[in-house]
């Protein structure tokens, strides 16, 4: 306990603690110097990090970055730091495995250490590791809608190489510790994008075909009225308001959510909330959701 203590003469108990003063907080940049380094860091990775190999963008966001690992390397080295990574826990016997990256400045001789950050990648992870039940489940449920013969080879156990694990540790430790290191998390996700060569999310994975086509087949059976009300709850928040982005990225990337959305709608419909069926004079829009334009893929999308 800080501060000055107070003792009572007769039972020597504590009765009282006088805060000690509380240190000057004086930071070590100007406001000058720290806006020409987020400056300088904005147009490193305009200069010299290339989209798709040092960061990419998250899947179903309007432009935010994820860094990938060889732009971490890439932003240490221009800033004059090193990094290590060391194993420091878990096993294959266990399912996991930990990394720990720390960032320094210096030579090996002074050096100090500015930043830490630890890795974890384990088979309790569903892209590591699918039961042979799961993969049995999900292969009878696309014979049966397919209406074909099921495939033995997909009812299988998938797990994956060991190798790919302690990988994705370690790139996991070192993009967390170069973040913290260059105060880039303004710039980049700080826990997005986890896989090296695509930047995808961590759990995120490509969206069916087949439901996809599904889910357009029920969008294009509401209502204007009912595909008005899907729109307006599908909507996010943008630079001058909410805008509703293209349809398709909906799909690829957010497919859960559109699934769930749309049930909710259907819901409502059977309930009387909104008209059952389309007009005839709703137009081809209406009826068939357009597909997104990728020349404009950055605007904001027409409603369903």
């Amino acid at each position: 306990m800080s501060g000055v203590e107070i003792v009572d003469g007769g039972t020597g108990e504590i009765v009282r603690v006088v805060p000690a003063a509380a240190p000057e907080l004086k930071f070590s940049y100007t406001p000058a110097q720290a806006k020409a380094w987020m400056a300088e860091l904005m147009e490193m990775r305009r200069a010299v990090l290339t989209e798709n190999v040092d960061y990419g963008v998250i899947p179903g966001t309007e432009g935010y970055y994820t860094l990938l690992k060889p732009g971490a390397e890439k932003l240490l080295l221009a800033a004059g730091l090193r990094f290590t990574t060391e194993r420091i826990g878990g096993s294959r016997e266990e399912g996991g495995v930990y990394y720990k990256a720390t960032i320094y400045r210096g030579d090996t001789a002074g050096e100090v250490v500015v930043a830490e950050c630890e890795g974890y990648a384990g088979y309790d992870e569903s892209r590591y590791y699918v039961s042979a039940a799961d993969n049995t489940a999900k292969e009878k449920y696309w014979a049966q809608k397919d209406r074909r013969a099921e495939r033995p080879e997909k009812m299988v156990e998938y797990r994956a190489p060991w190798n790919t694990l302690v990988k994705m540790a370690q790139v996991r430790a070192l993009k967390g510790a170069t973040l913290n290191a260059l105060a880039a998390s303004g710039l980049f996700a700080a826990e997005a994008g986890d896989t090296e060569e695509s930047g995808v999310p961590d759990g995120w994975t490509p969206a069916d075909p087949r439901d996809i086509a599904d889910v357009r087949t029920r969008i294009a059976a509401l209502s204007e009225a009912a595909r008005a009300e899907l729109a307006e709850r599908w909507k996010v928040p943008g630079p001058e308001g909410w805008v509703l982005p293209p349809l398709d990225r909906i799909l690829v990337n957010h497919l859960p959510r559109a699934l769930d959305l749309v049930a909710q709608v259907e819901g409502e419909v059977r309930a009387g909330r909104h008209a059952a069926q389309g007009s005839a004079n709703e137009g081809p829009t209406a009826a068939t959701p357009p597909a997104a334009d990728a020349s404009n893929d950055d605007e904001a999308g027409e409603p369903f």
